[in-house]
């Protein structure tokens, strides 16, 4: 049985993620810290290491999607002078189109990146609230749509290569 400290810090490393509308970087600083605190016990470090995982792959997806929307905008940009008008080829013929219809791309542009903008914010918010009651009931919460960044290996052998750093200092002393 788990006791009530541990499933609070097992609460506060998914909750405190939330702390990144305070000050900058607290959704990986607050992780980090208990994840540095409580590193001897496994299960806070595993709760910690999954928070932190999942505020590494958000702002993946951010940086994805704000490079997807400029590229994008960019691209439909240098389009907006010709997205009304149609040549034939014949004799130079311009006809043009006398509707309002030139700005309906645009609009549907803006409608998508603000849709998967707020499902990227919906995701994040709903996600952490449901691993933070899972973790108050002492429970593992696996975080949807997660690319595994940080492993328990790359914690191991971080640990062994100091644990051997140690010991050659110690017997060279």
């Amino acid at each position: 049985m788990q006791s009530r400290e541990n499933k609070t810090w097992y609460t506060l490393s998914h909750a405190g993620t939330f702390s990144k509308y305070f000050f900058p970087f607290g959704n990986f600083l607050v992780p980090l810290c208990i994840l540095m605190i409580k590193k001897p016990e496994p299960f806070i470090e595993d709760h910690s290491k999954q928070a932190l995982n999942f505020q590494l792959n958000i702002f993946l997806y951010y940086a994805i999607w704000i490079g997807v929307s400029l590229l994008a905008g960019l691209i439909l940009g240098l389009n907006f002078g010709t997205i009304n008008e149609f040549y034939i080829s014949e004799g130079n013929l311009t006809i043009s189109n006398t509707k309002d219809f030139a700005i309906t791309p645009y609009l549907i542009f803006i409608a998508i990146v603000a849709i998967v903008g707020i499902g990227i914010f919906i995701l994040d918010t709903f996600a952490v609230i449901q691993a933070s009651i899972s973790a108050s009931e002492g429970k593992k919460f696996k975080y949807p749509l997660t690319i595994p960044i940080l492993t328990k290996e790359s914690f191991i052998k971080s640990s062994s290569k100091n644990e051997q750093f140690n010991t050659t200092q110690n017997e060279s002393l």
